[in-house]
């Protein structure tokens, strides 16, 4: 269960940090980091378990223990959705032809125990239900090097 984030406990941090990363065939990759002055949204409630699928991100201290997670939806996307008929705003799913380079931003916490960062994802996005890996992992102290702040 994580340690931060419970509502009837003051939140005990001002600022978060907005990673902009990019995610292509199973690999992501960081092209931006900002440190924000605003709060994270609520680390989840349990953890995930061995095996799990899906997508989700977390903190973790020096001695392994999760501070915050969250889960996110799956960046995978097979296909899109598009208007078949303007009028009557009908949509319908069309597969997508080739993957693209998705594209997101992830809002953590900025946790002055937090030693690592980690995402975890399908390696193989054409079959999101396996169990997650970790797609992307980061020691703070060089997410905090590479910060910048916005004007």
């Amino acid at each position: 269960m994580s340690d931060h984030h419970v509502s009837s406990q003051p939140i005990p941090y001002t600022h978060a940090f907005r990673i902009g990363v990019n995610l292509e065939d199973g690999k992501a990759t960081i092209n931006s980091i900002q440190r924000v002055a605003m709060r994270a949204p609520a680390s989840a409630s349990g953890q995930p378990a061995d095996g799990q699928s899906g997508v989700w991100i977390e903190l973790r201290d020096a001695s392994g223990r999760v501070l915050y997670h969250r889960a996110l939806r799956t960046p995978h996307p097979d296909s899109v959705e598009v208007f078949e008929d303007e009028k009557t705003g009908a949509m319908r799913r069309v597969p997508r032809v080739r993957p693209q380079v998705m594209k997101f931003d992830l809002i953590v916490p900025d946790l002055s125990d937090a030693s690592e960062f980690t995402l975890h994802g399908a390696k193989d996005p054409s079959e999101p239900d396996k169990s997650s890996v970790p797609l992307l992992q980061s020691p703070m102290r060089e997410l905090r090097l590479r910060t910048t702040t916005p004007p």
